[in-house]
């Protein structure tokens, strides 16, 4: 393999590592459930599922 060849296939790596990154960044830090979008709730905002005994045993480990 010639330098042209190795620096190629460090780009590539490069890249495939970055969205693997981003993609494990951003589902440690979106909720499960989703979130409470009714204007006049007092949770708005809030994450649906995290009353639930399984969502707060994940969110504690």
């Amino acid at each position: 393999m010639n330098c042209e060849n190795i620096m190629q296939a460090a780009q590539i790596h490069l890249v495939v590592a970055t969205l693997i990154m981003t993609v494990t960044f951003t589902a440690g830090f979106t909720l499960l459930g989703g979130f409470d979008n009714d204007i006049n709730s007092p949770n708005k905002g809030m994450g649906d599922s995290i009353k639930e005994n399984s969502i707060s045993c994940i969110c504690c480990y």
